[in-house]
């Protein structure tokens, strides 16, 4: 209803998953990271939910970032994509990017306390983005 108030027609397609759905080796990574691991983060109803679109996202992210290259997280909330590609892709740049402070110091702690060292954070708007 909001869409058709905006003028825009929605158009509804499938859209397939990943053509590996493994793309992500849940088991050689921190639990941490894991929303169906992680409680604390995701409401269980949710996790599975979440933990596939997480795999979605990262296995194509961590594809195509190149060996020591760097991966943005734009509006990062908690970093359930970044902190997964971090864990993956060890020899990538992460940074996190969020407006609200309080998500991304979550996020932070949460990369800290999984020893993922590649993890960096830019806190405001996208509007005044530094590009790295």
């Amino acid at each position: 209803e909001m869409l058709e108030v905006a003028g825009i027609t929605a158009q509804l397609t499938h859209v397939p998953l990943l053509e590996h759905s493994d793309s992500v080796a849940w088991s050689t990574l921190p639990v941490g990271v894991d929303p169906v691991g992680n409680s604390r983060i995701v409401e269980q109803t949710r996790a599975e939910r979440k933990k596939l679109q997480v795999q979605n996202l990262v296995g194509a992210a961590a594809r195509m970032v190149p060996t020591g290259g760097t991966a943005v997280d734009f509006c990062s909330g908690s970093g359930h994509v970044g902190l997964v590609l971090a864990a993956m892709r060890p020899d990538v740049r992460v940074i996190l990017v969020d407006r609200k402070p309080i998500s991304l110091a979550f996020a932070v702690r949460r990369a800290r306390e999984l020893g993922l060292m590649n993890v960096e954070s830019w806190c405001g708007e996208l509007d005044q983005w530094p590009v790295p």
